[in-house]
């Protein structure tokens, strides 16, 4: 048993959301308990003590939408980050010189990270890996050493012909069978479609088996004007007119980007109940934050944000997104940190089959602790703002995945974080020069 104490408690919750001095009783892998420090103090006085010391407790972060394979180009110089055509073709030639060592590296990069910002999951799409054999069981060893709660899936495309659309099919299947074979609580598997408009009916129906209709799904949609272009010229469809036709578009289903959607597909969107993803710092360089975003919040539909691996800072994605939002939707800063706390957490919890991204009794035992002690109030009503305007992933010192410590007092403790820093800088200065 492990009792967290002496913090300010958020649970994002409707029954009890905050708790001033708050205490979370952790048995295994779940929350048993939570209440006032006082009370669970007196009830648990023989568990492992870990006190917050007036910081924040809340639940571990969900990113719900990232690239692992990229986590190298973190700081890349220009075109990187420039503008949107320019920024993707840089990004395929990124892709292309990264070998299975790198991708490796990219793993403990992007990972190690995650943990240190406060992050518990993943939702990872690996793209433009012309030979990914293999790939995805490493990642996914390196997940569970270092204690990451992470879904991993192949973004399959014919971008790179038939033989790499076949090659990333194939490891998806592989993968997931082996994850039917040897379960895990921390790793789950997923299909990925990149660059959906390079993919006929035929593609789709056959991402659609090999997923057999129950795995989830990871999609990249309308991610920019010549998505929705090339989709209505080839197919006589809006992009998401033609997954919800082919039976891709369910609760299943996790809908990245979305900058360019039309008020049409947020509506197919919100009755199949697929979540839809955000990424606003890479949509917003290309300014097409769709405005059809305002009307999945108001239908109801589950909103995430995702980071496209341009950081591992969650936190900094509600301040990003807020700007586009704006004019969209009543209280754009609430709504901004709702959309990472609720909307990543429906999205995870689907994937895990368990309560994530909330704190209370039988949820996962995700939980972090930030060294935020303000010089103002601090209450439920105010906290998204802090959140949102002052609260950053370089706070989190403490980090519990699945009721396993991965860091405590700012230390990772399940890798050497100096060596992997050693490794994963060198990995990105070869590639950078590649």
């Amino acid at each position: 048993m492990i009792l967290i104490h002496g913090g300010r408690l958020l649970t994002f919750t409707e029954e009890k959301p905050y708790i001033d001095d708050g205490a979370i009783a952790v048995d295994g892998s779940v929350i048993k308990e939570i209440g006032s420090s006082k009370e669970l103090l007196a009830k648990y006085g023989d568990a492992e003590m870990i006190g917050a010391e007036g910081g924040v407790i809340m639940p571990a972060l969900v990113n719900a939408h990232t690239h692992i394979c990229r986590a190298l180009g973190m700081g890349m110089p220009a075109p990187f980050l420039s503008g949107s055509y320019e920024q993707n073709e840089a990004r395929y030639a990124f892709d292309a010189k990264l070998d299975f060592d790198g991708m490796i590296e990219s793993a403990y990069a992007l990972m190690t990270e995650s943990v240190k910002n406060g992050v518990g999951c993943v939702i990872d799409m690996l793209t433009g890996v012309r030979d990914p054999r293999g790939i995805l069981l490493v990642i996914a060893g390196i997940a569970n050493d270092i204690g990451l709660r992470a879904c991993l899936g192949c973004g399959v495309t014919k971008r790179n012909g038939e033989e790499a659309f076949s090659a990333a099919l194939g490891e998806n299947k592989g993968f997931a069978e082996y994850c039917r074979t040897y379960p895990s609580e921390l790793i789950r598997p997923a299909f990925g479609v990149d660059l959906l408009y390079t993919l006929d009916d035929n593609d789709l129906y056959a991402i659609l088996r090999a997923a057999e209709g129950r795995l989830p799904l990871q999609i990249s949609v309308s991610d920019g004007p010549d998505d929705v272009f090339y989709s209505k010229r080839s197919f006589g469809r809006l992009p998401v007119e033609r997954l919800n036709d082919l039976g891709l578009l369910t609760e299943n289903t996790v809908l990245a980007h979305c900058g360019c959607l039309c008020d049409k597909e947020a509506e197919l969107i919100a009755e199949s109940g697929a979540c839809a993803v955000h990424t606003p710092l890479s949509d917003e360089l290309k300014d097409d934050l769709s405005p059809a975003f305002d009307k999945l919040i108001k239908l109801g539909a589950p909103v995430g944000l995702g980071t496209d691996a341009l950081t591992s800072d969650a936190l900094m994605l509600p301040r990003a997104a807020v700007h586009g939002l704006v004019g969209k939707v009543s209280d754009p800063f609430l709504v901004s940190v709702e959309m990472l706390t609720k909307g990543c957490a429906v999205a995870a919890s689907r994937i895990f089959g368990m309560p994530l991204g909330v704190l209370r009794p039988g949820a996962a035992a995700d939980i972090i602790i930030m060294n935020y002690d303000p010089c103002t109030s601090f209450s439920v009503d105010n906290a998204h703002l802090h959140m949102l305007r002052a609260m950053s992933g370089a706070q989190c010192t403490f980090n519990m995945v699945n009721g396993r410590i991965l860091m405590r007092e700012g230390k990772l403790l399940t890798c050497t974080e100096k060596y992997c820093r050693i490794k994963t800088r060198a990995a990105s200065e070869r590639l950078w020069n590649k």
